[in-house]
């Protein structure tokens, strides 16, 4: 149900959500005079979603912005109260002293899966790796190559190969990042040493980690240009066909594509709450947190997928069924031999 909403058909929202011009408010339940439904998170800050502050300052089109140069600023206007209580839709919320717009700016998050035709800037593309590039990275290895992909109906071949995400051929630009051992094992060969050892399960691993962190920091940047993203891990699922679409060479490895473009806002997805932290933050020690604070996220998630049309069911049973489902996929396709067989985790 998610995938075909995504890939064209809209929510069902009632009326008091509805814009001005007569579109409908991206904002849950309404925006400015509705504030968060009752029961889920209590805000009381009235805060517009950013399509409405966009058409009140008449940059409602984020096709009108001014191109890479545009720095984030489509929801500078709201408080971190407001912010945070999105993200978490909790009354318990982090102390804000060391706010900063950095901060704001990551909170807005939210995965984009429909897109305005524009392609996104040469300029925007190369200062995207440039970030991903100042990432951190192990020993400096830099383990990681992407393919930026522009092409309509290579696009579409892809989309195929991540099973069958039609909303994929919509971006303007998809990036698929590969794990790439290739460089190492030049340098290895070139030194004498034995480059089997890359077929080891670590440097899978840590190559993973490396390429994830890169990819994190470009996303990150793109956002600040008022760019939409969305990770796309079923790649991972088809790994010879995005090989072999893409050209890939030995010691590489299709880990995840990236859909880029400007935000299509009559498709706009909400930020979804996440777990409280203090399920996933410890002191000094582990300790397990009170299950009524889990009971308390279910809820939460359950109202916020009621609200976005999606089925009502909480998260301890959401995730447990969808793990399980993803892991019987990965059974079947018997990934974990095709890995071997390209050389990686043996």
């Amino acid at each position: 149900m998610h995938r075909r909403r995504a890939a064209g058909a809209g929510r069902r929202k009632s009326d008091r959500s509805l814009h001005g011009d007569g579109r409908r408010c991206g904002r849950s339940g309404g925006c400015r005079r509705n504030g968060f439904p009752s029961g889920v998170g209590g805000s009381s800050t009235g805060a517009d979603c950013r399509q409405c502050r966009a058409a009140r300052s008449g940059a409602g089109d984020p096709r009108a912005m001014s191109g890479p140069q545009t720095e984030f600023q489509y929801d500078r206007e709201r408080t971190p109260q407001a912010l945070l209580e999105e993200r978490y839709r909790s009354a318990d919320l982090p102390d804000t002293t060391a706010w900063n717009d950095t901060l704001a700016h990551l909170l807005e998050h939210r995965s984009i899966r429909a897109f305005f035709p524009e392609p996104v800037s040469e300029s925007a593309l190369q200062l995207a790796v440039a970030a991903a590039q100042s990432a951190s990275n192990s020993q400096n290895i830099q383990p990681w190559s992407v393919v930026a992909v522009r092409d309509r109906h290579r696009i579409a071949r892809l989309a195929k190969s991540s099973l069958g995400q039609t909303f994929v051929a919509t971006a303007p630009l998809y990036l698929v990042w590969v794990l790439d051992l290739s460089r190492l094992a030049t340098a290895m060969h070139a030194s004498g040493h034995d480059s089997t050892v890359l077929h080891n399960l670590d440097p899978l691993v840590v190559g993973a980690i490396d390429t994830a962190l890169a990819a994190q920091n470009a996303a990150i940047y793109f956002e600040s240009l008022g760019l939409g993203v969305v990770y796309i891990g079923a790649l991972r699922y088809t790994p010879e066909a995005v090989i072999e679409e893409l050209g890939l060479r030995t010691h590489m490895l299709p880990l995840f594509g990236m859909c880029v473009g400007y935000p299509e806002p009559s498709f706009p997805n909400e930020i979804k709450p996440r777990l409280p932290q203090a399920v996933v933050l410890h002191r000094e020690k582990y300790s397990e947190p009170p299950p009524a604070l889990l009971e308390d996220y279910n809820h939460r998630l359950k109202a916020f997928r009621l609200e976005n049309d999606l089925s009502m069911v909480d998260w301890t049973t959401y995730s447990a069924e969808r793990f399980v489902r993803l892991q019987n996929r990965v059974a079947q396709n018997g990934l974990e031999q095709r890995l071997r067989d390209l050389g990686f985790g043996r």
